[in-house]
């Protein structure tokens, strides 16, 4: 059940759109897949994917302002062609862009969805037409940050982040010079950020189940990150589930001792303790590569901190 309304701005629903936006003609959603829908229907992507339109419509989804000068579109989408070739394709593409959109609009205004701005040699979405779910996701990440201490505006905001990230960025096939990618990246840290943040404030107000679906999803978003798997076991061991907090706490060990050779942190080690026992602790401290030298072993040896060694928790109920 979703929470009632309480905070200006914040529904008892979904929301995919930011104020405004349902008016709009064109949806692009990119996270979690690519879908565009033109007065509410799907455009195929069969049609844009000629020309590479679908790669320069879902660089220009992806980025902030969806915007970008022309060259640095020839570079991303273009990126095996001349200058000459590439600077053709852009045009080429655009027109695909507006035909297909045109023809789901049965209205020629759709031409000017996509345009370009020659004076500064920009190739742009017109957001007078154009919705984009990296939008709405964004602005209601940054406020979950934004929003220390009202812990049931925080829960508000995630349940509806869980429903505009639908899964990773977009990357289309075409991508030369890793904007997309990067791109993604920074939504991906962005995502977990917030859940991380939900999981905490769920756990505040004693929501355990949200705090554990929150805490899971901030670990999915980033399967190295600390404060993810550490806000998890806490969640977990809050609702009563020791064993699930175990078998997490076991599988991030493992994952994290084969991609650096390295045990997790003396922070989170000391809270495995604390929560699951002394055994579990040991094992982050002893775990061993799973295929590996000797060499290896001392690396992970070497980077045990000294247990004399104190350094403050992020969760003071735990320390």
């Amino acid at each position: 059940m979703r929470l009632p309304q309480t905070h200006e701005g914040v529904s008892d629903g979904p929301e995919d759109a930011l104020p405004g936006e349902e008016a709009k003609q064109v949806r692009v959603n990119v996270l979690g897949g690519m879908e565009v829908r033109a007065g509410g229907k799907p455009v195929g992507n069969t049609a844009l994917e000629r020309r590479r339109a679908k790669s320069m419509l879902a660089l220009l989804a992806a980025i902030p302002g969806h915007a970008a000068k022309r060259f640095t579109i020839m570079e991303s989408v273009w990126p095996e062609y001349d200058y000459d070739t590439a600077h053709r394709c852009v045009y080429s593409a655009t027109s695909v862009l507006r035909t297909e959109i045109c023809g789901a609009l049965g209205d020629g205004d759709a031409a000017s969805v996509v345009y370009s701005n020659r004076s500064d040699r920009t190739v742009l979405l017109n957001m007078d037409m154009v919705s984009c779910d990296v939008d709405a996701f964004e602005l209601k990440a940054r406020r979950v940050l934004d929003s220390a201490g009202d812990d049931r505006l925080i829960v508000a905001l995630c349940r509806d982040i869980e429903d505009l990230y639908r899964g990773p960025l977009f990357v289309p096939p075409t991508d030369g010079a890793g904007i997309v990618v990067a791109r993604a990246r920074e939504l991906q840290g962005l995502y977990a950020d917030a859940m991380v943040a939900g999981a905490e404030a769920a756990m505040r107000t004693d929501m355990k189940t949200i705090a554990c679906r929150f805490a899971r999803k901030a670990h999915e978003g980033d399967d190295m990150r600390e404060d993810a798997v550490k806000v998890l076991l806490l969640a977990l061991c809050e609702a009563g589930r020791q064993v699930e907090a175990e078998q997490a706490y076991e599988r991030y060990v493992s994952h994290v001792v084969d991609m650096t050779r390295r045990p997790p942190s003396h922070s989170l080690r000391k809270v495995a303790g604390q929560l699951l026992g002394d055994g579990m602790r040991d094992k982050g401290s002893r775990s061993r590569p799973r295929s590996g030298t000797a060499e290896d072993q001392r690396a992970v040896d070497d980077a045990v901190p000294s247990e004399s060694l104190q350094l403050r928790l992020d969760f003071g109920d735990v320390a």
